[in-house]
């Protein structure tokens, strides 16, 4: 009995320092994200072609805003960037435009340069990318779909990843009292 009891005792200690189950299901993307409620949103200049294409700086960062948004995460100017990046081309022979887009997280991270030294830098700590090609007249419609798709496994990395983290929190908040 005294063996029993001294069992259940160890475990009870051991489990609020163990990981929470949905901490150990998070993909190494969406553990960089932990912790980041907002973001910063830049959107490269797009080159001359965009508008043959019928595509819009403004038309892709309202697309990201509302996204965004959608997903009960804030836009703030505080925060780490959010940046997209639209490569396009477009051929008039042929009538049709291709494209190269791309949306990173851009976060500080810390470097450790020894015992003495650690410093904080910029670095790309999440992206995702797609190619396409078709009629200029389809063009906007394709890369708002793409862009869509991208943002979706964006929010989706990013809910998953502060989920956890606070159910985590509640959990050993809920252990400590």
């Amino acid at each position: 009995m005294r063996a029993v009891r001294s069992v259940a005792v160890a475990i009870s200690f051991a489990l609020p320092s163990l990981p929470s189950w949905a901490d150990q299901t998070l993909t190494t993307d969406q553990l960089k994200l932990t912790g980041i409620d907002a973001f910063d949103i830049a959107v490269e200049e797009l080159p001359e072609d965009a508008s043959q294409c019928g595509v819009t700086l403004q038309q892709l960062k309202t697309q990201v805003e509302l996204a965004l948004r959608k997903n009960g995460i804030s836009v703030s100017s505080m925060a780490d960037t959010l940046y997209v990046r639209l490569g396009i081309l477009f051929d008039p022979q042929i009538r049709s435009c291709f494209f190269s887009l791309e949306i990173q997280i851009h976060g500080f991270v810390r470097r450790d340069f020894g015992r003495l030294h650690e410093q904080r830098i910029k670095a790309t700590i999440w992206q995702r990318g797609l190619l396409g090609t078709g009629p200029s007249q389809n063009t906007s419609r394709q890369i708002t779909e793409a862009l869509a798709q991208l943002l979706n496994d964006l929010c989706n990395d990013q809910l998953a990843a502060n989920r956890a983290s606070a159910q985590g929190k509640s959990s050993s908040q809920k252990n400590s009292k």
